[in-house]
């Protein structure tokens, strides 16, 4: 597992386009699954889940789980993806809709496999 720190504040990183994020580079073919991801805060009552993808080469795969509005985290153990050595993976965390950003949430951790 992995992630995104901002070296000057230690903290996870969060923007707005993927150049902003950090990017874990894999530099061999290997394949990913079992995603799982906790966030500190659920996105709530009523407001829009949240969906947790990995990105591969600023493509969208199909390893992905929703945290629906009171749960605190989701997992994805069915899906499986292969991606190509030297291949710029991230993690990118969306909602539909503004009543619930999950930028706003203290801490995220997301988890995968990653094997040769």
């Amino acid at each position: 597992s992995f992630t995104a720190i901002d070296t000057a504040t230690g903290l996870s990183l969060f923007g707005a386009t993927e150049t902003s994020v950090d990017q874990f580079i894999v530099p061999v073919a290997v394949k990913i699954d079992n995603l799982y991801a906790l966030v500190a805060t659920a996105p709530g009552a009523g407001n829009d889940p949240w969906a947790v993808t990995i990105r591969d080469d600023a493509g969208s795969t199909l390893l992905t789980c929703t945290i629906d509005e009171t749960a605190t985290d989701c997992n994805d153990a069915a899906a499986a993806v292969t991606v190509a050595a030297n291949s710029k993976l991230d993690v990118l965390v969306s909602s539909a809709g503004g009543d619930a950003d999950p930028t706003a949430t203290a801490l995220i951790t997301v988890s995968f496999c990653i094997t040769q």
